[in-house]
Protein backbone atom coordinates (compact mmCIF):
# COMPACT_ATOMS: atom_id res chain seq x y z
CA UNK A 1 0.00 0.00 0.00
CA UNK A 2 1.44 3.40 -0.83
CA UNK A 3 1.29 5.82 1.58
CA UNK A 4 2.14 9.73 0.69
CA UNK A 5 2.08 12.81 3.21
CA UNK A 6 0.90 16.11 2.92
CA UNK A 7 2.35 19.16 4.45
CA UNK A 8 -0.74 21.94 4.47
CA UNK A 9 1.46 25.16 4.01
CA UNK A 10 -0.73 27.76 2.56
CA UNK A 11 -2.35 29.58 5.34
CA UNK A 12 -2.24 33.04 5.37
CA UNK A 13 -1.58 32.78 8.77
CA UNK A 14 -3.11 36.45 9.63
CA UNK A 15 -3.60 35.87 13.34
CA UNK A 16 0.09 34.77 14.00
CA UNK A 17 0.88 37.60 11.79
CA UNK A 18 3.81 35.89 9.72
CA UNK A 19 4.41 32.89 8.10
CA UNK A 20 3.78 29.82 10.60
CA UNK A 21 5.49 27.46 7.68
CA UNK A 22 8.82 29.47 8.22
CA UNK A 23 9.04 29.87 11.85
CA UNK A 24 11.55 28.09 13.54
CA UNK A 25 11.96 25.53 16.48
CA UNK A 26 15.11 24.53 17.73
CA UNK A 27 17.42 24.89 14.61
CA UNK A 28 14.53 23.91 12.21
CA UNK A 29 11.51 25.29 10.43
CA UNK A 30 8.33 23.98 11.29
CA UNK A 31 8.01 22.49 7.68
CA UNK A 32 11.05 21.07 8.12
CA UNK A 33 9.87 19.17 10.92
CA UNK A 34 6.50 18.23 9.81
CA UNK A 35 8.27 17.48 6.44
CA UNK A 36 10.55 15.05 8.05
CA UNK A 37 8.24 13.35 10.55
CA UNK A 38 6.15 12.18 7.46
CA UNK A 39 9.38 11.37 5.69
CA UNK A 40 9.93 8.83 7.90
CA UNK A 41 6.05 7.04 7.34
CA UNK A 42 5.33 8.03 3.52
CA UNK A 43 7.08 7.06 0.55
CA UNK A 44 6.91 11.05 -1.02
CA UNK A 45 6.24 14.08 0.96
CA UNK A 46 3.92 16.92 -1.16
CA UNK A 47 3.99 20.81 0.15
CA UNK A 48 0.37 22.45 -0.28
CA UNK A 49 1.40 25.51 -0.40
CA UNK A 50 -1.78 27.51 -1.74
CA UNK A 51 -1.92 29.18 -5.02
CA UNK A 52 1.46 31.37 -3.77
CA UNK A 53 5.05 30.14 -4.59
CA UNK A 54 7.13 29.55 -2.04
CA UNK A 55 10.77 29.96 -3.26
CA UNK A 56 12.52 28.92 -0.64
CA UNK A 57 10.84 25.53 -0.69
CA UNK A 58 10.67 24.75 -4.07
CA UNK A 59 14.46 22.94 -4.26
CA UNK A 60 13.89 20.68 -1.17
CA UNK A 61 10.13 19.44 -1.64
CA UNK A 62 7.32 18.71 -3.98
CA UNK A 63 5.46 21.44 -4.34
CA UNK A 64 1.60 21.43 -5.36
CA UNK A 65 -0.23 24.33 -6.02
CA UNK A 66 -4.36 24.41 -5.05
CA UNK A 67 -6.66 24.08 -8.44
CA UNK A 68 -9.52 26.22 -6.22
CA UNK A 69 -7.30 28.99 -5.17
CA UNK A 70 -8.24 30.26 -2.06
CA UNK A 71 -10.12 27.49 -1.11
CA UNK A 72 -8.58 26.58 2.09
CA UNK A 73 -7.50 23.54 3.08
CA UNK A 74 -9.63 21.45 1.05
CA UNK A 75 -7.78 22.56 -1.71
CA UNK A 76 -4.42 21.76 -0.83
CA UNK A 77 -5.75 17.99 -0.11
CA UNK A 78 -6.86 17.69 -3.31
CA UNK A 79 -3.91 19.24 -4.67
CA UNK A 80 -1.65 16.64 -2.87
CA UNK A 81 -4.02 13.52 -3.49
CA UNK A 82 -4.16 14.35 -7.24
CA UNK A 83 -0.20 14.54 -7.12
CA UNK A 84 -0.03 11.58 -5.01
CA UNK A 85 -1.52 8.66 -6.36
CA UNK A 86 -1.14 7.16 -3.19
CA UNK A 87 -3.56 4.77 -1.40
CA UNK A 88 -3.42 6.79 2.17
CA UNK A 89 -2.54 10.23 2.83
CA UNK A 90 -1.45 11.41 6.06
CA UNK A 91 -2.49 15.52 6.08
CA UNK A 92 -0.76 17.59 8.78
CA UNK A 93 -1.34 21.19 9.24
CA UNK A 94 1.41 23.55 10.09
CA UNK A 95 -0.83 24.77 12.99
CA UNK A 96 0.37 21.85 14.44
CA UNK A 97 4.37 21.24 14.59
CA UNK A 98 4.65 18.79 17.87
CA UNK A 99 2.89 15.99 15.97
CA UNK A 100 5.32 12.72 15.92
CA UNK A 101 5.87 10.34 13.75
CA UNK A 102 5.02 7.21 15.91
CA UNK A 103 1.97 8.34 16.74
CA UNK A 104 0.97 8.72 12.61
CA UNK A 105 2.58 5.67 12.13
CA UNK A 106 -0.42 4.05 14.37
CA UNK A 107 -2.51 6.00 12.90
CA UNK A 108 -2.52 5.10 9.79
CA UNK A 109 -2.00 1.13 11.17
CA UNK A 110 -5.58 1.83 12.09
CA UNK A 111 -6.40 3.43 9.36
CA UNK A 112 -5.50 0.09 7.36
CA UNK A 113 -7.23 -2.34 9.63
CA UNK A 114 -10.23 -0.25 8.96
CA UNK A 115 -10.32 -0.29 5.11
CA UNK A 116 -12.58 -3.09 4.98
CA UNK A 117 -14.84 -1.73 6.44
CA UNK A 118 -15.32 1.31 4.29
CA UNK A 119 -13.60 4.09 6.05
CA UNK A 120 -12.52 6.90 4.08
CA UNK A 121 -10.90 8.85 7.01
CA UNK A 122 -8.96 8.53 10.34
CA UNK A 123 -9.48 11.59 12.24
CA UNK A 124 -8.06 12.28 15.96
CA UNK A 125 -10.94 13.47 18.20
CA UNK A 126 -8.70 14.78 21.06
CA UNK A 127 -10.20 15.79 24.76
CA UNK A 128 -13.61 16.15 22.83
CA UNK A 129 -12.16 18.29 19.82
CA UNK A 130 -11.44 16.82 16.74
CA UNK A 131 -8.45 17.55 14.15
CA UNK A 132 -9.48 16.79 10.92
CA UNK A 133 -5.94 18.32 9.24
CA UNK A 134 -3.98 16.27 11.15
CA UNK A 135 -5.64 12.70 9.99
CA UNK A 136 -5.24 9.96 7.28
CA UNK A 137 -7.35 10.02 4.46
CA UNK A 138 -8.11 7.41 1.52
CA UNK A 139 -7.48 8.29 -1.67
CA UNK A 140 -11.38 7.45 -2.74
CA UNK A 141 -12.64 10.84 -1.25
CA UNK A 142 -11.39 12.59 -4.40
CA UNK A 143 -14.42 13.09 -5.50
CA UNK A 144 -16.27 14.00 -2.74
CA UNK A 145 -13.47 16.35 -2.40
CA UNK A 146 -14.09 17.72 -6.14
CA UNK A 147 -17.89 18.52 -5.67
CA UNK A 148 -17.13 20.48 -2.60
CA UNK A 149 -14.98 22.17 -4.11
CA UNK A 150 -16.75 23.14 -7.31
CA UNK A 151 -19.62 24.00 -5.19
CA UNK A 152 -17.54 26.24 -2.84
CA UNK A 153 -18.37 24.57 0.33
CA UNK A 154 -14.56 24.96 2.01
CA UNK A 155 -15.64 23.91 5.20
CA UNK A 156 -13.97 20.33 6.81
CA UNK A 157 -16.76 19.24 8.89
CA UNK A 158 -19.33 19.37 5.87
CA UNK A 159 -16.89 16.97 4.24
CA UNK A 160 -16.69 15.03 6.68
CA UNK A 161 -20.40 14.68 6.95
CA UNK A 162 -20.22 12.95 3.61
CA UNK A 163 -17.49 10.59 4.19
CA UNK A 164 -17.20 7.03 6.46
CA UNK A 165 -14.89 8.05 9.15
CA UNK A 166 -13.49 6.76 12.06
CA UNK A 167 -12.63 9.03 14.80
CA UNK A 168 -10.06 7.99 17.17
CA UNK A 169 -9.57 9.47 21.01
CA UNK A 170 -6.44 10.01 22.91
CA UNK A 171 -7.30 6.81 25.24
CA UNK A 172 -7.39 4.37 21.84
CA UNK A 173 -4.06 5.69 20.74
CA UNK A 174 -2.25 5.72 24.17
CA UNK A 175 -3.32 2.08 24.32
CA UNK A 176 -1.99 1.47 20.91
CA UNK A 177 1.40 3.16 20.98
CA UNK A 178 1.83 3.41 24.49
CA UNK A 179 2.39 7.15 24.17
CA UNK A 180 0.99 9.02 27.59
CA UNK A 181 -2.12 10.37 26.55
CA UNK A 182 -1.01 13.87 28.05
CA UNK A 183 1.84 13.60 25.70
CA UNK A 184 -0.40 12.86 22.47
CA UNK A 185 -3.19 15.99 23.96
CA UNK A 186 0.42 18.07 23.82
CA UNK A 187 0.84 16.83 19.53
CA UNK A 188 -2.12 18.35 18.77
CA UNK A 189 -2.11 21.77 20.56
CA UNK A 190 -2.85 24.27 17.84
CA UNK A 191 -0.75 27.11 17.01
CA UNK A 192 -2.64 30.24 15.47
CA UNK A 193 -0.89 32.88 17.57
CA UNK A 194 2.22 34.08 18.67
CA UNK A 195 1.17 32.95 22.74
CA UNK A 196 0.81 29.38 20.72
CA UNK A 197 4.19 29.51 19.20
CA UNK A 198 5.85 30.66 22.81
CA UNK A 199 3.83 27.85 24.08
CA UNK A 200 4.64 25.22 21.83
CA UNK A 201 8.44 26.38 21.87
CA UNK A 202 8.69 25.63 25.31
CA UNK A 203 7.22 22.11 25.16
CA UNK A 204 9.79 21.45 21.91
CA UNK A 205 12.75 22.71 24.09
CA UNK A 206 11.93 20.87 26.66
CA UNK A 207 11.29 17.45 24.65
CA UNK A 208 15.18 18.14 23.33
CA UNK A 209 16.23 18.10 26.90
CA UNK A 210 14.99 14.92 27.91
CA UNK A 211 16.31 13.03 24.72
Amino acid sequence: MKIAGIVLAGGASRRMGTDKAALELGSSSVLDIIAGELSSITTQVYIATGSVRREEMASKYIEVKDIYPGSGPLAGIQAGMLRGEADLYVVVSCDIPLIRAELLSAMVQVMEVSLDTGIQALVPQIRDQIHPLAAVYHHSLIDTLETQLREDNRRVRDTLSKLSVRYVTESELEAITGIPAARIEEMFINMNEKEDYERVKQIYGSRDQDQ
